[in-house]
This record gives C-alpha cells, sequence and structure tokens, in this order.
C-alpha cells in the first residue's frame, strides 16, 4: 500500500512539478512576447517620428524652393519691364517724340527702374547665394543698360552702346535662369550651348 501511495505522491509531485515549470515557462513567454511588442511598439514609433520629420523636412524644403522660385520669377520679371520699357523709351527718343508720347514712355521706364530697384534687396533675402552672385551680375547688367538709356536721353550715348548694353542685359538673363533652374530644379536643368549641341 505504501508503493501505491508513494507512487501517487510521487505523481502529483511530478505533476506538480510539470505544472509549475510550464507555467513558468508560459509567464516567461508571456513576458518575452510583451517585452517584444513594446520594443516593436518603440521602434515603430521611431520610424513613425523619424517618417513625420523627414515629411516636415520636405516640406519646408519645398517652401523655400517655391519662395525662391516666386522670388526669381517675379525679378526675372521687373528685368524684362525694364528692358520693354527702356526701349520704348529709347524709340520714342530715335523718332523724336515729344509731349505726351514720350513723357508716358519716360514715366512707364523710371517707374519700371524703381520697382526693380526698390525690390531688389527682398529678392536677395529669399535666394541662395549661388542665385544671388547671379542675381547681381543681372542687376548690374540692368543698371548698365538703364544708364545707356539715360546717357542717350542726354545725348550723351549712341545707339550702338546702347545695343551692347542691351546685348549683355540679355546674356545676364539667360546666365541668371540657367543659374535658377540649376538652383530650383537641378534635375531638369539644361544648359541651352547643351541643347543647341544636340540638334
Amino acid at each position: 500500500m505504501f508503493s501505491i501511495i508513494a507512487a501517487g505522491l510521487f505523481g502529483l509531485l511530478g505533476t506538480t512539478l510539470g505544472g509549475y515549470i510550464s507555467y513558468k515557462q508560459q509567464k516567461s513567454a508571456a513576458q518575452d512576447e510583451r517585452a517584444n511588442r513594446k520594443v516593436e511598439q518603440a521602434r515603430q514609433w521611431q520610424q513613425d517620428r523619424a517618417a513625420e520629420s523627414e515629411r516636415r523636412a520636405a516640406e519646408q524644403q519645398e517652401k523655400g524652393r517655391e519662395m525662391r522660385r516666386q522670388a526669381a520669377v517675379a525679378f526675372v520679371k521687373q528685368v524684362d519691364d525694364l528692358a520693354e520699357s527702356g526701349r520704348t523709351y529709347w524709340v520714342s527718343l530715335r523718332e523724336k517724340a515729344h509731349g505726351p508720347e514720350l513723357e508716358s514712355a519716360r514715366s512707364a521706364y523710371l517707374a519700371s527702374w524703381q520697382t526693380l530697384a526698390s525690390d531688389f534687396a527682398s529678392f536677395q533675402l529669399a535666394v541662395t547665394a549661388e542665385l544671388n552672385r547671379e542675381g547681381i551680375a543681372l542687376y548690374g547688367a540692368a543698371r548698365d543698360y538703364s544708364v545707356a538709356i539715360d546717357e542717350i536721353a542726354d545725348g550723351r550715348r549712341t545707339n550702338a552702346k546702347a545695343d551692347r548694353a542691351q546685348d549683355d542685359l540679355l546674356e545676364a538673363r539667360r546666365q541668371f535662369i540657367r543659374a535658377a533652374q540649376h538652383d530650383l530644379n537641378p534635375s531638369s536643368a539644361t544648359d541651352p550651348a547643351d541643347a543647341s549641341a544636340t540638334t
């Protein structure tokens, strides 16, 4: 009888010990799973945070690029307005226009120069250093063109010299646009010399 009781106790002890070991393993596995889940959640949170930071940085870059693009477009438009109004004033002088016609051409020319000169600092603050260098060159060419028109009006310059100043202005404009394309969208910037060589 003792052997039956001993066998029952050993069986009970074995079952209890086995159950306890199984319970500990399940508890350990559950703790590991919770820990792994927390690690995964933390990793996912870090990834989400990094992705959000990248998205915000890209958004800020795009806003900056758009601001530079708008500044460059406005600047080129102002230079174009100066070139056109200067040319109109120049033609009016050459054709010996007088009265309201000449005064209207002169006023439009002076207004376009005033706009370009007063807005140039805003352009400089909005663009990159590289684009600013090209902008300074274009502004200088516009200034030289304006001086040439003024000297024609005063009778101190010939049309040939003014033509050269206009050609210099157009070349500076081309250089500026090339730099703006490179700065604002490097993947699509083309060099006009390269484009003509391939055709």
